[in-house]
């Protein structure tokens, strides 16, 4: 009975320890994630309506793409997912990076990616298939590891 325990325990842990997209709510941003001071690059996911961000975040598909982007933990990258409108209306988080929505570009009707740089105010537009695992992440991984700088700006939040 132990060693079903254990199995159950670890299975559960591996789990937790997916990494993942996680949606970018207001409370995330206001305690540091993609905010005004993080260093990090931050990948961000906007889709038009939370219908459709349910339906895309919970394919394997995605997942597979988050583990692709980010293979280690200590890597500086975010994952995460924003929906533009929610019942209707702009959502707080559009409301709140409207000057980066606004500078790429983003169409509301869209599903659209974007590569950012929240502390230097850099980003840039992910034009592909965001179903094509390999190509987004060849995208991202060009943009980190050649270290240079992200080509678009955008004004301060």
């Amino acid at each position: 009975l132990r060693s079903y325990f254990v199995t159950v325990i670890n299975a559960f842990q591996s789990l937790q320890k997916m990494v993942k997209f996680e949606e970018l709510t207001l409370d995330l941003y206001e305690g540091g994630a993609c905010g005004n001071e993080d260093s990090n690059f931050c990948f961000l996911v906007l889709f038009p309506n939370s219908q459709e961000a349910n339906a895309v975040v919970k394919t394997q598909q995605f997942s597979e793409l988050a583990g692709t982007l980010k293979s280690e933990k200590s890597e500086p990258l975010r994952l995460h997912y924003l929906t533009l409108e929610m019942a209707g209306a702009k959502s707080l988080m559009a409301a709140k990076l409207d000057k980066l929505l606004a500078a790429s570009g983003a169409i509301p009707t869209e599903t659209f990616a974007i590569l950012w740089r929240p502390k230097r105010r850099r980003f840039e537009n992910y034009v592909g298939d965001l179903t094509n695992t390999m190509q987004v992440a060849n995208f991202v991984r060009m943009a980190i590891d050649s270290g240079r700088s992200l080509p678009e700006r955008h004004d301060e939040l």
